[in-house]
């Protein structure tokens, strides 16, 4: 993306936002983070009763690694990078 681009998104009453992180508009985006965490650990439970045991893990386990392998190397290196500083490291 040229540096053109980025610069247009962050003008104000331009489609795109900069600071729009989950892309949710308006309200208490933390409370409506915690209410999806919430449906996806019902969700896991129920899965995880469900179905049989290594079903339940391959999913739990599986969506996360495809989501991963998905990004292109500069988003996997940004992503270590940002979980690294999270961490302390």
């Amino acid at each position: 993306m040229s540096r053109g681009a980025v610069r247009n998104r962050r003008e104000r009453g331009s489609v795109f936002t900069a600071e729009s992180g989950s892309g949710r508009e308006g309200g208490d985006n933390h409370v409506k983070e915690r209410q999806d965490r919430r449906r996806g650990v019902a969700v896991g439970l129920v899965m995880f009763f469900l179905l049989p045991w290594w079903a339940a893990l391959l999913i739990i386990l599986g969506v996360p690694a495809a989501a991963y392998l998905t990004l292109d190397p500069a988003q996997r290196r940004r992503l270590r990078r940002v979980s690294r500083k999270e961490l302390g490291r």
